[in-house]
């Protein structure tokens, strides 16, 4: 991903933030001031020009920690950011994965099952369908007088408490509650909720249960 900002050129800090911002973006996080008071990101940078020579056209190069996703974002003179996903531990690709595959799910949940995305189309369909979904005009009536926030656009992808569970149909016997739960949104009025009910046996890929936002 390339991101070019405008004007002259920032401060250290200032580099560092949209750095971070831009990273954010590119994995799909919530970059709200409420997300972050909340402490649903731990971020960590590390500043790779005392470690690496940077490429000429370069002015700065980061390694950023969201969560337990890296990503390498680097600062081009011309003011471009570009953003390459790191898998530095396995840990850091098996969590990337899982989050692309919570938005395949949750672009399907929210295109209407059997009539939008479905799963495993591949990018460029993807994201023929969240560009619709952010790009719904129904939607934006209530921002004539005020801003859109940040948060409606671009896809989030957020980790919650499980309150999801699944029964007859998924898993035998009892319900049992998923093993992990992500509210996903894509524009303002398109929001789910993705549980992770396990991997399949035969492929090791992981199989979810979407449920309506309340």
């Amino acid at each position: 991903m390339t991101t070019k900002t405008n004007g002259s050129t920032p401060s250290r800090d200032q580099v560092i933030k949209e750095a971070t911002y831009y990273a954010a973006i590119h994995g799909h996080y919530d970059t709200s001031e409420a997300a972050q008071k909340t402490n649903l990101l731990t971020i960590s940078v590390f500043d790779m020009a005392s470690m690496e020579k940077l490429p000429a056209n370069a002015s700065h190069k980061f390694y950023i920690m969201i969560n337990e996703t890296a990503y390498m974002v680097t600062r081009l003179k011309d003011g471009n950011y570009q953003v390459e996903e790191h898998d530095q531990e396995e840990r850091h690709q098996e969590e990337r994965k899982l989050r692309a595959a919570v938005l395949d799910y949750g672009t399907y949940y929210l295109t209407g099952t059997g009539a939008g995305y479905i799963p495993g189309d591949g990018d460029e369909s993807r994201e023929k369908y969240i560009k619709e979904l952010l790009e719904d005009e129904d939607n934006y009536d209530h921002y004539e007088e005020e801003e859109q926030p940040e948060s409606d656009k671009h896809p989030i992808i957020r980790d919650e408490e499980v309150t999801i569970a699944v029964g007859e149909g998924f898993v035998s016997g009892p319900a049992q509650p998923c093993s992990r739960q992500w509210y996903v949104q894509i524009g303002p009025a398109h929001c789910c909720h993705i549980g992770l009910i396990g991997y399949r046996a035969d492929n090791d890929q992981p199989e979810f249960v979407g449920a309506d936002e309340e």
